[in-house]
């Protein structure tokens, strides 16, 4: 039975029932005077809940869920995707690489005001609950929610220093900060990832492994080792990473779906360990519209917005005479073979191609679809356009794909008040198992690290690939470390935060030309292939993008802040 996590977005006095998400980056605000007082928010269970609720908001923001972030999400800033058009929500995603920033009052993928907001309130209900205010409730029910609570600081936090490193840890339980603290110094990076670790402990300690159908979705023992599993990773703790990754496989919860695609169209399936569930209309995102074929929605001017590159399609294996190979376009011109056919599986779940088979809405007051192929073609009705930074029109591919993971796609949709309620993945069972080998070629393990790397290529009945072979060497298992999380995880929110821990954005970023596939047709159902640029001018990655600036404004605010060295 779905149930969503958002449920409470039809309560709107559950997201008002304390502070509102007002004033200004890590600074707390005091003396509300538009809220419901704490004896309505505590006086009983049910009252409870729609508060706490409230707090998985942080994982609806779109500074996290990407699949709500429109021009914002992250893998537009890498190597996988390519912006099509420029216009005021996607002009930035390239705008930043061909003509850097020396310095900015706010950087791509800011997120300090808006988590602050997010920790005050917590802090509030923490706070509240260290001083008695809900010792009338079942104590045992109050410390699942103090769990929520905590779960959310931290990932709030892990949020912040993912960033910007080292954040302002206003931590108090015994009373929220305000004026009087609102000078603060920013803690070092170890120290806030000390906070965010042993917070995710103690919010594991206290959250259930399972809830009724009634409550599916709300967060679990699992979510909170799994993210603490992850934030041990960034933090460069190896061995804590694998002892979270180890309680999350001891308590059986999760697998890996025998069929990759359904691990996307199957909510609250076996894999998923924390997903941000939508419903329509109420509560929905635009992904389709802005990510979709252009030709899918007859008279509106919608998708295609970004698309995927070929560094990201090219990285799908291809089967050629019984052997996966890396693909090629110099082989597949050279031998006249089918590039579309014989590919990793997880490549048709994960990017749409000319001729992938398809359906468009030709009438949306009947819901009338007719089933189709792309055409992403020269020419074709959903077209292809080389990359212009003064066109700001054009709806069509500029590489020659068109996402598909995350598309939803369904016959209630008409573009227009029906959109999508497709489920974000903030976290599941296979990157739990990325973590482990990450964690374990670190620690020179590299025999083990192939082990769970290859359980991505071998485990799936969808997914039967050739194990990759051991590598005993850091350089050489990250080379395949990156290929199998692009594989993987792409378009998931994975690829740009990569590229920064691993120290090598500015190798990878700095002077890239990404490149498309221009096609053109040669007859019927026969096309010609050429491999093409589709950046203008190569990418600028300087090495202070390694790391976000603190948003001016926020030294207004707080006269302890320091700027990030590299932005000063």
């Amino acid at each position: 039975m779905k149930r969503l996590i958002y449920q409470i977005a039809h309560l709107l006095f559950a997201m008002a029932i304390l502070l509102p998400l007002t004033g200004c980056g890590d600074v707390m605000d005091i003396t509300p005077n538009d809220r419901y007082s704490e004896k309505t928010a505590y006086a009983s269970i049910r009252n409870l809940d729609l508060y706490v609720k409230s707090f998985y908001g942080v994982l609806m923001s779109p500074h996290t869920a990407e699949i709500r972030s429109e021009g914002r999400m992250s893998e537009l800033y890498t190597d996988l995707m390519k912006p099509t058009f420029y216009n005021q929500n996607f002009s930035n995603n390239d705008k930043i690489y061909y003509e850097p920033l020396t310095y900015t009052q706010s950087f791509i993928l800011d997120n300090w005001a808006d988590m602050y907001g997010r920790i005050r309130r917590i802090n509030e209900f923490i706070v509240d609950y260290n001083n008695g205010l809900l010792s009338h409730l079942p104590e045992d029910e109050v410390n699942i929610r103090v769990g929520e609570a905590r779960f959310w600081r931290a990932f709030a936090y892990q949020e912040l220093i993912q960033r910007y490193g080292g954040v302002v840890l206003r931590i108090s339980e015994d009373k929220v900060d305000d004026q009087n603290e609102r000078s603060k110094a920013r803690a070092t990076e170890s120290e806030s990832w000390d906070f965010v670790i042993s917070e995710y402990k103690k919010a594991a300690d206290l959250l259930p492994e399972g809830w009724s159908d009634q409550e599916l979705g709300r967060l679990t023992k699992s979510a909170a080792w799994g993210l603490m599993a992850r934030a041990a990773l960034y933090a460069g703790r190896w061995d804590e990473a694998l002892d979270a990754v180890a309680k999350v496989e001891g308590l059986n919860k999760h697998a890996l779906l025998d069929d990759y695609s359904k691990v996307f169209n199957t909510a609250h399936n076996q894999e998923l360990i924390l997903a941000a569930y939508f419903e329509k209309p109420n509560l929905q995102h635009r992904f389709d519209n802005l990510y979709g074929a252009p030709a899918d929605f007859v008279g509106h001017n919608v998708g295609v917005a970004a698309a995927p590159t070929e560094e990201f399609a090219g990285s799908y294996e291809i089967m050629i005479d019984g052997v996966w190979k890396e693909f090629s376009w110099d082989e597949i011109n050279a031998k006249d073979i089918d590039p579309w056919a014989n590919r990793d599986p997880r490549f048709y779940a994960t990017i749409l191609y000319n001729g992938a088979p398809w359906k468009r809405l030709v009438d949306s007051s009947a819901k009338r679809w007719e089933p189709r192929k792309l055409e992403l073609y020269v020419g074709g009705a959903d077209g292809f356009h080389h990359f212009d930074i003064y066109d700001n029109t054009t709806r069509s591919s500029t590489t020659g794909y068109i996402v598909r993971k995350l598309l939803q796609y369904d016959e209630e949709s008409d573009m227009l008040n029906i959109l999508s309620d497709q489920y974000w993945i903030e976290m599941r069972y296979a990157e739990i198992i990325l973590i482990k080998a990450e964690a374990l070629a670190r620690k020179g393990q590299y025999s083990a690290a192939y082990t769970e790397l290859n359980k991505l290529r071998t485990t799936r009945a969808s997914v039967q690939l050739t194990p990759i072979a051991v590598q005993t060497s850091w350089e050489g298992f990250l080379a395949d470390l990156q290929k199998e999380r692009i594989r993987e995880l792409g378009l998931e929110g994975h690829r740009f935060w990569d590229l920064r821990r691993w120290g090598i954005a500015e190798e990878v970023m700095d002077g890239l030309v990404r490149h498309g596939v221009k096609i053109t047709q040669a007859g019927t159902d026969t096309f010609n292939y050429e491999y093409i640029e589709a950046d203008s001018k190569p990418l600028s990655f300087p090495k202070r993008y390694t790391l976000n600036p603190i948003p001016l404004n926020e030294f207004r605010n707080n006269a302890a802040l320091e700027q990030n060295e590299l932005w000063k």
